[in-house]
């Protein structure tokens, strides 16, 4: 399905669902899409395709060998994990503060 679309500039996720739809008929959600783009990329890394397919929360998604525009989606990677770094955070010491537990961060366990 990827081979579907012509990734060799920048395109929005929602431009690539509709191309899909209008052009070949298969209307797929966007996490069927992230699924597809995901696998793809594995297959890259382990030297099954030709080439990777990286993302940029302003530009969108793009198919590249490019180590420049790789970083693009590296660097969205790092900043979603950030993000869901802070968010585990406060949930637990949420829980800590709330229940009075302790946890041990090493293993995530309560004890």
């Amino acid at each position: 399905m990827i081979e579907l679309v012509d990734l060799s500039n920048w395109k929005k996720q929602k431009d690539i669902l509709d191309e899909l739809y209008t052009k070949y008929n298969i209307n797929i959600s966007s996490r069927t899409w992230r699924s597809k783009v995901e696998k793809w990329n594995r297959d890259w890394g382990e030297g099954k395709v030709d080439f990777c397919i990286t993302h940029s929360p302003n530009y969108g998604f793009k198919a590249t060998t490019k180590f420049e525009d790789v970083m693009i989606g590296i660097k969205d990677y790092e900043s979603r994990i950030r993000k869901m770094y802070l968010t585990k955070r406060n949930l637990l010491q949420g829980f800590i503060k709330r229940y009075n537990l302790k946890i041990d961060f090493s293993t995530g366990d309560i004890v």
